[in-house]
């Protein structure tokens, strides 16, 4: 773990950027520490990853900077946040070290339940693809403002994970474009009952991005996942959509021992 240490200290000591000498920043004035482990984590995972060859090919020009922005947005907090917190930690060496030791056991903690799954995990677990409408749209052609709706049945306990490969051009209307999902099944109500996934945003930058959700299903009243592609909130006037959709995909990896007890993800 020791690469780990010096993750943290290099994200503590530089930040996304230089920082200058201000008023002393107070601890209730930063990211709380229950909340800032998982973000640490995670920038620690996607900077593991930009250091494999293939993900740096499949995702060209990615780069340690965006992946800081995106989770810091993912987990609902800005860059001005984000200095500020980093400012708090530069000047208390004691809450440094104990921030340190809960990175890395959060970073043990998620090493050991990957390894588990993958262990347990055989092709035969994965199912076929069981998306059942086109995987290609082109919007505006395919609806100007589609949010490409789905409703597609499960296949019993497990992981659940939809692939969507998704290219959004800048000049797209959409306010605040996402994919979602979620399970459902009918409890007699009008919506009837949702369980839903972590939604992935989806940014206007033209470029060709595979977005991932996944969620374990142990409710066994849930009947489908639903959902939409290109979810988006509601805007008034005359606009439209400019993004293609290129590949979709639903699979269901089936329920073994790991993840009987397993939460949502």
């Amino acid at each position: 773990m020791r690469s780990i240490r010096w993750f943290v200290l290099l994200v503590i000591c530089l930040g996304m950027a230089c920082q200058h000498p201000k008023e002393r920043v107070k601890k209730t004035e930063i990211i709380p520490k229950e909340n800032l482990v998982p973000v640490l984590a995670e920038i620690h995972l996607a900077d593991a990853l930009l250091q494999m060859s293939e993900v740096r090919q499949n995702y060209p020009g990615r780069d340690s900077i965006s992946n800081y922005q995106d989770i810091l947005k993912k987990h609902g907090y800005t860059k001005e946040m984000f200095d500020r917190t980093i400012e708090f930690y530069e000047n208390d060496p004691d809450e440094l070290n104990d921030l340190y030791e809960e990175v890395v056991s959060e970073l043990t903690q998620l090493q050991s339940e990957i390894n588990q799954r993958t262990r347990q995990i055989t092709p035969d677990d994965l199912t076929s693809n069981l998306w059942n409408q086109k995987t290609v749209w082109h919007l505006p052609d395919d609806g100007r403002i589609n949010r490409i709706g789905f409703k597609i049945p499960v296949t019993g306990p497990g992981k659940y994970l939809l692939f969507a490969t998704i290219r959004m051009h800048p000049d797209d209307g959409s306010i605040e474009p996402r994919v979602t999902a979620f399970f459902w099944f009918d409890d007699g109500t009008e919506t009837g009952f949702s369980i839903p996934f972590e939604p992935s945003p989806i940014p206007k930058n033209g470029k060709i991005i595979t977005h991932t959700l996944s969620l374990n299903l142990k409710d066994d009243r849930a009947t489908h996942i639903s959902g939409f592609l290109l979810d988006h909130n509601p805007r008034s006037g005359n606009w439209e959509k400019h993004v293609d959709v290129l590949n979709v995909k639903i699979q269901h990896i089936q329920i073994s021992t790991p993840f009987r007890n397993a939460g949502p993800e």
